[in-house]
């Protein structure tokens, strides 16, 4: 069989028998993702259509990241008291509608608040989107259906990216509306598709179960967390310091971006195939795995002088996170109790902002500071750290939260 039968092969297997909802979801997703227009041209539109200073632009910025992170914990407690689907539907159309508001506002207060509110609405989807696909997943198809989800994810986004672009020459607030517009048909798709679950309440007495103090003392899944901000912090560094490097070795402005377009490529044609391969491991091995590559890939980049030695890095890194990020959703999903998915996938989710904020802070210092070699390097032993926490998860065997059927069925983690 040929390389290419095999990979089709794998991809019809990795999509077979998913239930409907899944796919309403994963269409809502990819539709999302589709109409993300507003946050690649953001800073654009400040500095150029609004006269803004860069360094005001990039505040707007941080505050929308902010308010992603508020909005990460908010929806994962939201999500857990009122439901995934109520947590979906409201942050959608409050996405929506800070969306026209931050397009439309003129004034330094008003762009911060309604800046503030797209991080804070469009933030608390994301617990939800995961918890939701949790509820409507047998376990044993969790790995995949997130593949799938993550590929749609990084498929709309690419698109979307494109499709601003050529929008843009039509004006900028024409970004605004079509990015509401997006959000809102994904809100509608939710609505009509994807039923109202039939959820079992417990009563409790006290403080409500929904606190984070569980949480907290779950010291693995802490462990899990810090070596997901590692991890992110690293990828991250493909928009931050990655294009100064490729720069600096003499590559065309073109060529650079041919280059890190090439991980929205692999990701496109490996994930889904990917996920269907990954179903039966063990997550904290293929965690390892992946920061392991990650890491190489990263610390390669050091010695990287041609577009070749570039894709050959990009190549690395990218398998790693075609691992990665699926399975930090799925070990998130496995260590959640019944009733807290949503606040463990909003940890998860604030990891990744956090990693974000962290790789503009800490990357563009030390390229500044201490110049390119050593970022490289600080990369390659920080997801090493992550590589060998995920080892010491894998053999000490924490216990994760499942129904007694699911640990009658499941292979063993460690």
């Amino acid at each position: 069989m040929s390389l290419a039968s095999s990979i089709r092969a794998t991809t019809i297997r990795a999509i077979a028998g998913l239930p409907s909802a899944f796919w309403w979801l994963w269409a809502s997703t990819l539709i999302n993702r589709l109409g993300t227009f507003v946050t690649p041209f953001l800073t654009l539109y400040l500095t150029t259509h609004q006269g803004r200073t860069v360094a005001f632009a990039g505040l707007i910025s941080a505050v929308v990241g902010l308010g992603g992170m508020a909005g990460s914990l908010v929806g994962g407690v939201a999500t857990d008291r009122l439901g995934p689907r109520w947590v979906l539907l409201t942050s959608h159309v409050a996405t929506a509608l800070s969306t026209v508001l931050l397009g439309l506002s003129a004034g330094d207060g008003l762009l911060v608040s309604s800046g503030l509110l797209v991080g804070l609405f469009s933030g608390a989807s994301r617990p939800a989107t995961n918890a939701m696909m949790n509820d409507l997943l047998d376990h044993r198809d969790r790995v995949r259906a997130f593949s799938l989800n993550y590929w749609a994810m990084n498929l709309g986004f690419a698109a979307s990216v494109l499709f601003a672009g050529v929008a843009a020459e039509f004006g900028y607030r024409l970004l605004f509306i079509a990015d509401a517009g997006a959000t809102l048909l994904c809100a509608m798709v939710l609505l009509l598709k994807i039923p109202a679950p039939r959820r079992k309440r417990r009563v409790t007495i006290g403080p409500p179960a929904h606190g984070f103090g569980r949480l907290l003392a779950n010291r693995p899944f802490l462990l899990c967390a810090v070596s997901f901000t590692i991890i992110s912090t690293v990828l991250q560094q493909m928009t931050v310091t990655l294009p100064l490097a490729m720069s600096a070795s003499g590559l065309a402005p073109a060529s650079c971006g041919a280059l890190i377009a090439l991980n929205g490529v692999l990701i496109c044609l490996l994930q889904v195939p990917a996920g269907q391969l990954l179903s039966h491991r063990s997550p904290f091995v293929l965690l390892t795995l992946a920061a392991v590559l990650i890491g190489i890939g990263f610390g390669l980049t050091a010695f990287a002088s041609s577009a070749v030695w570039f894709a050959l890095t990009v190549s690395l890194w990218t398998l790693g996170e075609i691992i990665s990020g699926p399975m930090s959703v799925e070990v998130t999903a496995r260590f959640a109790d019944k009733e807290a998915h949503g606040r463990y996938q909003g940890v998860a989710a604030l990891t990744w902002a956090v990693g974000a904020t962290l790789a503009s802070v800490a990357g563009g210092f030390t390229y500044d500071h201490f110049g390119p070699t050593t970022l490289w390097a600080a990369c390659a032993v920080a997801s090493l750290l992550a590589a060998l926490s995920f080892m010491v998860l894998d053999r000490t065997g924490p216990r994760l939260a499942h129904s007694e059927s699911d640990r009658r069925s499941e292979p063993s983690l460690t």
